[in-house]
């Protein structure tokens, strides 16, 4: 499913976070998940810019930053650096992960190993 993040202004008050109501005229950042087909609408879900933790988009998958010229050059920068932050980190957890696996991988290897000297020892 491809999806883009959006931005602006919140219009009102009704707007809902994850978290909170996100009061007018305060920056907004959601997902957009796109329409599918068979589908008739796009789903938006809204968050207040310090609330979003990350952005999960199909692997590989460069989001597009939608309406971002809509906001003031101060207001671009924030956004922009929350999501760099956001992409960063994510892929520090990818990279943990994979190292996980190889030292899972290593201790079972020398964990065998240390057994089978034994087992030889005897």
């Amino acid at each position: 499913m491809e999806q883009n993040i959006e931005v602006g202004y919140a219009l009102s008050n009704r707007v809902k976070c994850h978290f909170q109501n996100i009061i007018k005229d305060d920056i907004r950042i959601g997902h957009v998940l796109a329409r599918q087909p068979g589908l008739s609408f796009e789903k938006k879900l809204w968050y207040h810019l310090n609330s979003l933790n990350s952005i999960k988009g199909d692997k590989n998958q460069d989001l597009d930053i939608l309406n971002i010229h809509g906001l003031n050059e101060e207001d671009q920068k924030k956004v922009r650096q929350k999501v760099d932050q956001i992409m960063e980190f994510q892929l520090l957890k990818k990279y943990i992960k994979q190292i996980n696996v190889v030292l899972k991988v290593i201790i079972n290897y020398k964990f065998k190993d240390y057994i089978f000297r034994i087992y030889i020892f005897y």
